[in-house]
């Protein structure tokens, strides 16, 4: 193993843990969201609706760039596909309330932060 490797805070995407608030470098900035290199060998992505707790129009005035270390939490890790999704909400990043990851985690009267994906509606007849 090369020593900078072992300075490395990620060998491998196993080591990345859901919850983590981490530092990372941009490396591509497009309309979907952002890739950052959190180490040598594990990139993750930031989804554009989890770039700031407002929506960014345009990153580059937000100081989301090429090259720019930006302080993220993990919210998703898929070792067995190399995938880690990240966020940069502010909300998210400084919240002291606990992190889910699964529904079993999940408690009857908890109270956590989180973000809304999606609403569907059912309409019955």
């Amino acid at each position: 193993m090369r020593k900078s490797d072992i300075n490395e805070p990620f060998l491998r995407y196993s080591d990345v843990k859901v919850g983590q608030v981490v530092e990372g470098t941009i490396t591509v900035v497009h309309e979907k969201g952002m890739q950052l290199k959190l180490s040598q060998g594990v990139k993750a992505f930031c989804p554009r609706t989890h770039f700031a707790d407002v929506d960014v129009t345009d990153p580059e005035r937000h100081g989301l760039k090429n090259g720019a270390k930006i302080r993220v939490r993990v919210m998703s890790v898929d070792p067995a596909n190399k995938s880690v999704v990240v966020t940069h909400k502010k909300t998210l990043i400084k919240s002291e309330l606990p992190l889910i990851s699964t529904y079993e985690e999940a408690e009857v009267d908890m109270i956590v932060h989180g973000v809304i994906a999606a609403i569907k509606v059912r309409v019955i007849n």
